[in-house]
């Protein structure tokens, strides 16, 4: 069907938003940018004629299609057709947060602008927007409208506490520590009577790990509230946590692919943040060794378990790279193999002390030492030689 007469449609006015321009830019091209920006300035309902639009915008009509398929598959566009009319539907760009958590996007927009930049988008981006709660007001806080839970079924085993209560621990948070609507979500409910189970926290240390996590970490994970709740635990009882984890090399391995350095670096220190040192040590080695992110990330996670937690200096870090390099290592996975084989051998490697030849002669003339007469008849041999 023919792109001259198509009906420009919104749900509301699309506005032009920072994350349009440094997210999605790169991506599209400037001829696509400018095709979308265009059409963004045309009323809602209103029927265009496209070759208006390329007029307008200096751009080849007959390459429209291709424009308008990338504006498509970022779902800045959806195209509807019937017989006889074609809508193009408009949509707002994705915020910076949404945009950067989602993998495929991430994984299309580093493909442009390479491993390095897109690290530094998450750094200034996702910081800022975690930094926001919300504090709006509920509706049953309002208007005083109290709904019964729904129990979800499911068939994983409940985990219940007689040494928890789960009411006294939601009327612990304020409104503004915590939204009641997040409280009573039957999923976090299961996992902070789970987390109970494990740390053995009452109510009061529960509230704390949480109010803690979120401090820390700027943001409310599950993984973030375990770790607090697990170093609170520690300071309560004085002894570790036992938790199984099913499998940590797969973790790693995630954690590796799908978080920032800065992330897993947070990750092994129960939540706390590197350092500026520390953040310029690591774009330092990412810059000089030009090393995928997810290698560099393994280079950290090894060397945080190697050093119990401290991250050494640049020197250290580039030499373990340089390594890497040196054998053609360019993933994650095969990063971990890499260290691995190396702790494998270091263990299954017999430690000898090699003697040197010169030493064995030593001990051989220490050990065999002459008598008085025998080295008295070397002697006088030697003096009728040389002295005549």
């Amino acid at each position: 069907m023919s792109l001259e007469r198509v009906k420009i449609t919104y749900s509301t006015k699309i506005l032009l938003t920072d994350s349009l321009i440094i997210l999605y830019l790169p991506i599209i091209g400037s001829e696509a940018f400018a095709l979308f920006c265009r059409l963004t300035c045309i009323d809602k309902n209103h029927v265009i004629n496209l070759k208006d639009i390329a007029r307008d915008i200096c751009l080849a009509y007959d390459k429209f299609e291709r424009y308008l398929k990338k504006l498509e598959a970022l779902n800045l566009i959806r195209r509807f057709e019937s017989a006889n009319e074609i809508i193009l539907f408009l949509n707002e760009a994705l915020s910076f947060s949404n945009f950067l958590n989602n993998e495929a996007y991430c994984l299309i927009l580093n493909r442009v602008i390479g491993d390095y930049e897109l690290v530094l988008l998450k750094e200034k981006y996702l910081v800022l927007t975690n930094e926001y709660r919300d504090v709006s007001t509920n509706l049953d806080d309002e208007y005083n409208v109290k709904v019964k839970m729904n129990v979800l079924k499911t068939s994983s085993v409940r985990i219940s506490s007689d040494l928890f209560d789960y009411g006294l621990f939601v009327d612990l948070f304020d409104s503004n520590e915590m939204p009641k609507s997040v409280l009573n979500n039957e999923e976090f409910k299961l996992k902070i009577l789970e987390y109970c189970f494990v740390t053995g926290l009452d109510e009061k240390l529960m509230k704390q790990a949480i109010i803690d996590s979120i401090e820390i970490n700027s943001t409310l994970k599950y993984e973030f509230i375990l770790q607090q709740a697990k170093l609170l635990s520690k300071k309560e009882f004085g002894e570790d946590v036992s938790f199984h984890i099913p499998n940590v090399e797969t973790d790693n391995l995630k954690l590796a692919r799908l978080h920032t350095p800065s992330e897993v670096i947070a990750h092994f220190n129960y939540g706390v943040k590197p350092n500026k040192v520390e953040l310029e040590t690591i774009n330092n080695l990412i810059i000089n060794t030009k090393l995928p992110v997810e290698v560099v990330n393994v280079i950290i996670i090894n060397t945080l378990i190697e050093k119990k937690g401290e991250l050494p200096g640049i020197n250290y870090l580039e030499k373990v790279a340089a390594s890497l390099i040196r054998n053609r290592i360019l993933t994650a996975e095969s990063a971990f193999e890499y260290f691995s084989n190396l702790k494998e051998k270091a263990i299954s490697k017999v430690k000898t002390k090699l003697v040197p030849s010169t030493y064995k002669e030593v001990v051989i003339k220490e050990e065999s030492k002459l008598s008085k007469e025998e080295s008295d008849e070397i002697l006088e041999k030697m003096k009728k030689r040389f002295l005549k």
